[in-house]
């Protein structure tokens, strides 16, 4: 069984309400959610892309998704961060998160 190591990428998370409710987007990853507060939606978001993360490895296919939606693994432990632009809407929530990978060594 091959060894891994653990990295991480870091996702952009934008929440916006919509209606009554609150609509979550990542957009890196193509997922979305939504939920009756900010906090139901994001916990909901999170869930949807740890299966899409999941789906990706699975399917042999997360290097090349990665590749095509700008998705870099961060550098390590210098603690240096990396910079997030997005386009937030009038009202919106933004939250990056890191997200934890396994990767053969």
């Amino acid at each position: 069984m091959p060894a891994h190591v653990r990295r991480a990428i870091r996702l952009t998370f934008v929440v916006q309400e919509e209606d009554g409710q609150y609509s979550a987007v990542c957009h890196p990853l193509e997922t979305a959610s939504c939920g009756n507060t900010i906090d139901e939606a994001l916990s909901n978001l999170r869930e949807a892309v740890q299966l899409h993360l999941e789906a990706l490895e699975e399917a042999g296919l997360r290097d090349e998704w990665f590749a095509e939606h700008g998705i870099e693994f961060l550098d390590g432990d210098d603690g240096d961060t990396i910079p997030v632009n997005v386009n937030i809407p009038r009202g919106g929530v933004v939250a990056a998160e890191d997200y934890p990978i396994n990767c053969p060594s």
